[in-house]
């Protein structure tokens, strides 16, 4: 706990540094508002105990991109194809991620690459809305969530850690 307040601490006041900049006269209003900031952020968003492990973070961010490219990419040879091959339906993925932020960020992930859009959950099941539903939808969305999961040092089932 001391940690993720320290750590918020100084996030919170190098974003005010930046934002009012290093006149002194700035922190008499900026110590109040990094103690409100710090204090509210640990209200809304408790410390996890999962700790971010960089690899998999890395490589969940390379995933992210490569599949923004080729979402771009798809949806564009699409646009522009004169019989626009679309097929869009919902495709319903059965979630492991433990319910709360990190479901939350792995629908933003995906509503960020071009093609998909993840429009909200039912029960454990997300719901993904895609111009083709004859793609593998639901192994891309699988594998995004089992990398999320590495990333956030979040334990899968069938695994032993």
């Amino acid at each position: 706990m001391r940690m993720a307040i320290i750590r918020r601490g100084v996030l919170f006041a190098g974003l005010w540094l930046a934002l009012a900049g290093s006149e002194p006269g700035s922190w008499l209003a900026g110590v109040p508002a990094v103690g409100a900031a710090m204090a509210l952020s640990l209200r809304l968003l408790p410390p996890s105990t999962h700790a971010l492990r960089l690899a998999p973070m890395l490589r969940l961010l390379w995933d992210f991109a490569r599949g923004s490219w080729a979402g771009g990419l798809d949806v564009a040879r699409r646009a522009f194809d004169p019989r626009l091959p679309l097929q869009p339906g919902w495709v319903r993925h059965r979630l492991a991620l433990s319910p709360g932020p990190s479901r939350a960020l792995l629908g933003n992930l995906l509503s960020l690459v071009p093609g998909t859009l993840a429009a909200g959950e039912a029960g454990e099941q997300l719901l993904v809305h895609c111009l083709d539903t004859q793609r593998p939808i639901g192994q891309e969305v699988a594998w995004h969530e089992r990398c999320l999961q590495d990333a956030l040092g979040q334990a899968r089932e069938g695994s032993d850690g």
